[in-house]
């Protein structure tokens, strides 16, 4: 009987150990899995964080263009923040991403970086032209970077990549965590800088008189109504 009862504590022992030790690895392979990024994820965040080098050269050109518009320079230092916190994260998860060019105007991703240098060329090139023009170009990038962090960009979906919904990447479509509290961070931002631009654009063309740009006018409402 005691021999019994010693043979049955052992695979007790067993079974439990062999527990603990599936629990361990099932942590192991979470957290692995945790420092993985899917293909749409890892287009998106290389997507978003050349086009907050967009935004932060755009602001730079016109605000050496027009520097009595004093919130171009601390947008600019803003978006170079910005673009550095996502190429960190592209890093740590260890996402392959092109040589960093810090040449205002230059883009260096791949099949992305003439869409970027178009843009660049057409809203310096629009907001150049008078103080308002700049204000309005400066509230089209905020409206795109909302529009874009939140779900695929056309540049993305046109282009033959296995990328062919909209919703197949941006903040709706990541659960990571790291991913997601950046995405927040930047919409934070961008809605910051659209309250501030649209509140210049309307001392200039009277109150409640912007036109959304690229997002829904009911969105843009809500967005610098919450001042």
């Amino acid at each position: 009987m005691q021999a019994l009862q010693a043979i049955l504590k052992i695979l007790l022992l067993t079974l439990i150990g062999a527990g603990a030790c599936n629990a361990a690895a099932n942590a192991a392979a979470a957290k692995d899995s945790a420092l993985v990024l899917d293909f749409n994820e890892q287009t998106h965040l290389v997507f978003i964080c050349e086009e907050e080098k967009l935004a932060r050269d755009v602001y730079r050109v016109l605000g050496r263009r027009f520097p009595e518009i004093a919130s171009f320079a601390v947008m600019a230092e803003n978006k170079e923040a910005s673009n550095r916190a996502v190429h960190e994260l592209l890093q740590k998860y260890r996402v392959s991403v092109p040589r960093v060019n810090h040449n205002v105007g230059v883009f260096s991703w791949g099949i992305y970086g003439r869409y970027f240098a178009e843009k660049y060329m057409v809203l310096t090139g629009q907001g150049s032209s008078s103080p308002l023009n700049a204000l309005y170009v400066g509230a089209f990038i905020e409206e795109l970077n909302i529009l874009d962090i939140k779900q695929c960009p056309k540049a993305i979906v046109d282009i033959t990549n296995g990328i062919s919904e909209i919703s197949a990447c941006g903040i709706d479509y990541t659960d990571n965590p790291d991913v997601l509290d950046i995405y927040a961070d930047l919409l934070d931002e961008s809605r910051e800088h659209l309250r501030l631009l649209v509140k210049d654009i309307e001392q200039l063309i009277g109150t409640g008189n912007y036109q959304a740009q690229v997002l829904h006018q009911e969105e843009v409402e809500a967005i610098i109504s919450d001042r």
